[in-house]
């Protein structure tokens, strides 16, 4: 399954093998692919950390330190699991350029036909929400936690915020396959329903044209290693057939 990545300057896509990046600098667009390694998602996430604006590095830099606060001086601190809520929660607060670009990711997936720039105007009308989105796991994470705080209030549990949060991310790696199930449960496809409502109305928004040539540009520089029919416009000229001689 090919996996998205938006960030604030462009978007990855990942396949089996390879991930490729588009992203526009200075009026021009630059792609790139790369074997996935290590080094490769490590340079992924740290361009889309470093593309961020800087009231979320100062973000992340208050909420590390005030974590790690029982490590200097014994009075107020965050509690450890407000690092899971912070992470998660970001889905919802992404800035407007990076959801443009996320919006321009879910409408090249969404487009059935040939991803080209050739047919911006067809993918610019595809859906803007994703089955697969991973705002899916984001919902997932946050009432899994829901649920598990009000029955370990029901059951006395001491500090249930803290045993939920960390009991929801243990288990989101063995109830999260339920999202792609073709037929999921009614709870799953509440889930869905709402993760899809958020897309539209808090994580993606409507995307320029510039967005959605970054999105395509990324996805066939990963099409042309992995998936060459869904970049590869087929021709539809055919071969000139030599004249056959009239029967006597």
């Amino acid at each position: 399954m090919i996996r998205g990545v938006s960030f604030q300057k462009g978007v990855y896509f990942i396949g089996r093998k390879y991930l490729a990046v588009a992203y526009e600098e200075k009026g021009r667009i630059k792609s790139s692919l790369h074997p996935i390694t290590l080094k490769s998602l490590a340079r992924m996430l740290w361009h889309m950390f470093s593309s961020m604006p800087w009231y979320y590095h100062v973000l992340t830099a208050g909420i590390l330190l005030g974590i790690s606060l029982p490590l200097f001086y014994v009075g107020p601190y965050l509690p450890s699991y407000f690092l899971l809520y912070y992470a998660f929660g970001m889905h919802f607060f992404f800035p407007m350029q990076m959801r443009k670009y996320h919006g321009a990711e879910h409408k090249v997936f969404s487009y059935k036909g040939v991803v080209s720039s050739r047919y911006l105007e067809e993918i610019k009308k595809a859906d803007i929400r994703n089955r697969n989105c991973s705002t899916n796991i984001v919902v997932l994470y946050f009432i899994t936690t829901l649920i598990l705080v009000i029955a370990m209030l029901i059951f006395r549990v001491s500090d249930p915020l803290f045993f939920a949060s960390y009991a929801a991310l243990i288990a989101l790696p063995f109830i999260s396959p339920f999202l792609r199930k073709k037929h999921p449960s009614s709870f799953i496809k509440w889930i869905l329903q709402l993760s899809r409502y958020l897309q539209v109305a808090v994580t993606t928004a409507e995307p320029e044209d510039s967005h959605l040539k970054v999105a395509i540009r990324s996805y066939r520089r990963l099409g042309f290693k992995e998936m060459p029919h869904r970049v590869i416009i087929k021709s539809t000229r055919t071969s000139d057939k030599k004249p056959t001689k009239k029967e006597p």
